[in-house]
């Protein structure tokens, strides 16, 4: 009997047959026995997450400024001197106002070549061809600078803002009203988002009548939202006549922070 079943092996009408029976007979084993690949639900631990919200709102402690000049010239020392010439008197009226020269900071600077399309005209009467197809000709440079300055004291907003802006320097950002140690106001609204997630955990437990155990997972939802708030005040013009230098609000700052956690049920 075994030594017909090795010829029909050896064959490719055997072989085949010979497999199709084998998988034949593991089928119908499983469908018998009801083996299953399905896992077990209870391995999977239940589990409730709940989303929490903090924000924080104080009050601005600094200010910044940014302010640039830009000139041209046919050399870059050229250009950068008549540059200096514009933004040092600037730096030095802020040192004299109380600004530290930590707080004056040169943020970059950039030179640029200047070319011009040059080409030849000759005229013949009121006939004025081109002569030649002309060319990119270098004829100077432009060199900017970029300064930023924090003001720690701000019943001088209006004082430094009058400054940099009677200097007549090429552009002028801000004032923009911020706080100086951030991380700290985020830490804030971060611990006030987990104290609301935690009171809202235990809330819901109770409702659903489950107990809560260890934390399993926890995530900071997206980026800390900082949004600068403004005073109603700040929308509305004065009525009083104007002055040389006009009063600046600083409203609040607020910072918003989402987290959630998930927690193991008991």
């Amino acid at each position: 009997m075994f030594s017909n079943l090795a010829q029909k092996l050896q064959t490719k009408e055997g072989l085949f047959g010979t497999l199709s029976l084998a998988i034949l007979i593991v089928t119908v084993g499983f469908i018998v026995h009801g083996f299953s690949f399905t896992q077990d639900p209870s391995d999977f631990p239940g589990v409730i997450a709940v989303s929490g919200t903090g924000e924080v709102s104080v009050s601005p402690d600094i200010a910044r400024f940014t302010f640039s000049s830009s000139q041209d010239a046919k050399t870059i020392a050229e250009a950068r001197t008549a540059a200096a010439a514009i933004v040092n008197p600037v730096i030095d009226q802020l040192k004299a106002s109380g600004i530290q020269e930590k707080d004056i900071k040169t943020d970059s600077f950039n030179v640029y070549p200047k070319y011009e399309y040059v080409q030849e005209i000759r005229c013949s009467g009121t006939f004025c061809p081109p002569w030649n197809p002309g060319k990119q000709e270098l004829v100077g440079f432009t060199y900017s600078v970029n300064y930023s300055v924090t003001l720690r004291d701000l019943d001088k907003t209006s004082d430094i803002g009058k400054i940099i802006t009677d200097a007549q320097v090429s552009s002028v950002q801000g004032p923009n009203f911020t706080v100086d140690d951030m991380d700290a106001l985020k830490n804030q609204a971060k611990a006030a988002a987990i104290r609301d997630a935690k009171s809202q955990s235990k809330e819901l437990a109770k409702q659903l009548g489950v107990r809560l155990g260890k934390i399993m997972d926890f995530q900071v939802v997206g980026n800390d939202g900082y949004y600068p708030m403004y005073a109603e005040r700040d929308m509305v013009m004065a009525s009083a006549p104007m002055k040389a230098s006009p009063e600046m609000p600083t409203g609040e700052t607020k910072v918003t922070t989402n987290v959630t956690i998930t927690y193991r049920l008991k």
